[in-house]
């Protein structure tokens, strides 16, 4: 009882006192106002989280990755060579895979290579792939196709001599320094 006396006697407190109920009023009217948008929403993402959990295995996780993953590596890795002993490697590991369930190893290196045969085959047969389309093998060029780029056109009447090459090669220094 002191204290609401003492306060009524400070204005100045009072009205901050004031101002902060006012404050907290609005605050609450405008939630009020946004608590049905809010509900809605919630139920929205709490739908898609259910349907996505209907599925046997977590589609937002897995499925991107299983292809994802082993063509990215390929990109990066890209040669024909090593992929087809990447590829072997993994096919031996799936053609011998009962064999190698029932065997128990405590080798972790081994038990991660085996329980990742699958997407280390993918990623031998994307390799293959990306191998023969940057002509890439052991990491020596291979010219398997051949190029499609050709000079010919600029040849066309010897309109090129030795000095418009010079000239041009001149210009190009010039202009890359």
């Amino acid at each position: 009882m002191q204290i609401l006396e003492h306060v009524k006697s400070v204005p100045w407190l009072h009205q901050v006192l004031h101002r902060t109920e006012e404050y907290l009023r609005q605050g609450l009217q405008k939630a009020s106002e946004s608590a049905f948008t809010w509900v809605v929403q919630v139920k929205k993402m709490k739908a898609i989280y259910h349907i996505l959990n209907l599925s046997s295995f977590d589609v937002t996780n897995n499925s991107l990755h299983i292809i994802t993953f082993p063509f990215l590596f390929a990109v990066m890795f890209g040669d024909l060579g090593h992929g087809v002993v990447m590829a072997c490697f993994a096919l031996w590991m799936v053609l011998k895979e009962k064999s190698h369930k029932r065997k128990r190893s405590d080798n972790e290196i081994w038990t991660m290579f085996f329980e990742g045969r699958l997407i280390i085959l993918m990623m031998g047969l994307f390799s293959v792939y990306t191998g023969l389309i940057y002509n890439d093998c052991f990491s020596k060029s291979l010219n398997i196709f051949g190029s499609g780029w050709s000079v010919r056109a600029m040849f066309t009447d010897q309109q090129w001599t030795v000095s418009h090459q010079n000239e041009h090669t001149k210009t190009c220094t010039l202009v890359h320094s």
